[in-house]
């Protein structure tokens, strides 16, 4: 994804903006809820559903903030920088969600 918002740098700058369309970014996030969570699911059968949609929640809207962050400061940083932060970042809070 961070590649694609680099290559398209132009049109996501203006989304990230603040005249963005703060819903359309949701429910990008969320166009991949439903399979991470059945995912998840199979992974830690002993999580109910409000658990895992609460994480979900939690990382989504981190990763949006990572992102706007990174494209409203001129995207200096590589996409796979930023894509390994967000990963390493996901993985952590895991290890400690569960």
């Amino acid at each position: 994804m961070c590649k694609y918002i680099k290559a398209n740098s132009n049109i996501c700058g203006v989304l990230f903006s603040e005249n963005g369309d703060k819903e359309l970014l949701k429910r990008i996030i969320y166009i991949s809820h439903e399979l991470n969570i059945e995912k998840w699911k199979k992974e830690e059968k002993y999580i109910d559903q409000k658990l895992f949609d609460n994480w979900y929640t939690f990382t989504a809207y981190g990763t949006i903030a990572v992102i706007e962050k990174w494209v409203n400061s001129g995207m200096k940083e590589s996409p796979s920088k930023i894509a390994d932060f967000i990963n390493k970042a996901t993985e952590a809070v895991s290890k400690d969600f569960y």
